[in-house]
């Protein structure tokens, strides 16, 4: 008795065969990346010592800008006011500047 197999039949199920396995695998790694509540409890943590640091960080480096500012003379002290208020005007009008590309190729289009 010899069987003849079609060769596409014989693709056929190779491809489905190997398609099913594939979705086994997947669900498989899908299921072992559930977190124990002791892990998520531990990244709970983790963030809110990192919120903490970083409120405690910026809250110093307030207080050090503050402190600058305090110890420089009365000219200098006007001087470092209107340098921030030039500074802010001018940002407020780069953000409502278009990005560089945009003026970029509306200029070279333009021609």
């Amino acid at each position: 008795m010899s069987y003849k197999f079609n060769a596409k039949l014989v693709k056929l199920l190779f491809v489905r065969l190997l398609f099913l396995m594939m979705i086994l695998f997947m669900s498989q790694g899908c299921i072992h990346q559930k977190k124990s509540r002791m892990v998520i409890k531990a990244e709970n943590k983790a963030e809110r010592m990192d919120k903490k640091r970083e409120k405690t960080y910026e809250k110093e480096r307030k207080k050090g800008l503050k402190h600058q500012y305090e110890i420089q003379t009365k000219e200098v002290q006007e001087r470092m006011k209107q340098s921030r208020k030039d500074a802010e005007k001018f940002n407020r009008q780069m953000r409502k500047r278009e990005p560089f590309f945009k003026r970029l190729f509306r200029k070279i289009f333009k021609k």
